[in-house]
């Protein structure tokens, strides 16, 4: 007919599809391309350093002038996890130390990037600090699936006896790019499977979520890329550059269950 109606909806995402952290006002999107190679699908987390800088100095020479810059080591460097010092001080595997490897990447005319992960599994850490962690009914320390022990991230010590040295180290050492694993976990087995512990002691769920996040952006800046991992974490809107979505094996399900987003 001769009648058009115009629907406003102000604040559409954050109140209508129910994304409140949505504001896109307050950050930067990532400006350029994001392309490059993970160790994970090659080696698994059997990477040495050996198989790092040999397939660098392929992947440089070969991909390098069509864009593909990011190298990425994923699982596999670290000694454990939960004591900064696991993940800064590698494994065996690779003698000559993160800093080494992190630089002759940059002399590679690559962006270093390095897989962490939100996970603590190290139960003599958690037992030498349990007001560190989630607690359970019992009043231990709840443990999780794929997450093991989950930092309270309300709690500031913790945050700067176990977040703040790891990052900070990582920076100090050169590396460029950092995916977070475990966000999924940490959020579902490690929170919400823990509801309680947050209504007990009148602590913001979801707040306490992305302080684990912001803590690990302030030592990284904006210049670091920060890689979400994994699935759509829409209550991290704002403090990480991108979410991985597919799992370990690209399966069509893996990314088509987050169409909608």
């Amino acid at each position: 007919g001769n009648e058009i109606i115009l629907r406003f909806r102000p604040r559409f995402y954050q109140k209508h599809r129910d994304l409140p952290f949505f504001e896109p006002w307050t950050y930067r999107p990532w400006p350029g391309s994001v392309a490059g190679w993970i160790s994970w699908f090659a080696f698994y987390d059997a990477v040495t350093e050996k198989d790092i800088v040999e397939t660098a100095e392929v992947f440089a020479d070969a991909l390098g002038p069509y864009g593909c810059e990011i190298f990425q080591i994923d699982d596999g460097y670290q000694r454990g996890t939960g004591d900064p010092r696991n993940w800064l001080v590698p494994n065996a595997k690779f003698p000559r130390g993160l800093e080494f490897l992190a630089g002759f990447l940059e002399g590679k005319g690559l962006i270093p990037g390095l897989w962490t992960a939100a996970t603590v599994a190290d139960k003599s850490f958690v037992d030498a600090h349990p007001q560190w962690f989630v607690r359970g009914p019992d009043g231990a320390p709840a443990r999780g699936n794929w997450i093991g022990w989950s930092l309270d991230a309300s709690n500031a010590e913790a945050l700067d006896a176990v977040v703040r040295p790891l990052y900070r180290g990582l920076m100090g050492q050169g590396w460029k790019y950092i995916k977070l694993d475990a966000l999924r976990h940490l959020r579902y087995e490690g929170y919400n499977a823990n509801r309680g512990y947050f209504e007990r002691t009148k602590k913001d769920l979801v707040a306490t979520y992305r302080r684990y996040v912001q803590t690990v952006r302030d030592e990284i800046g904006r210049e670091t890329f920060l890689l979400g991992c994994w699935g759509i974490r829409p209550e991290l809107a704002g403090l990480i550059d991108a979410c991985r979505i597919g799992d370990d094996g690209f399966s069509y399900a893996g990314l088509a269950q987050y169409n909608s987003l």
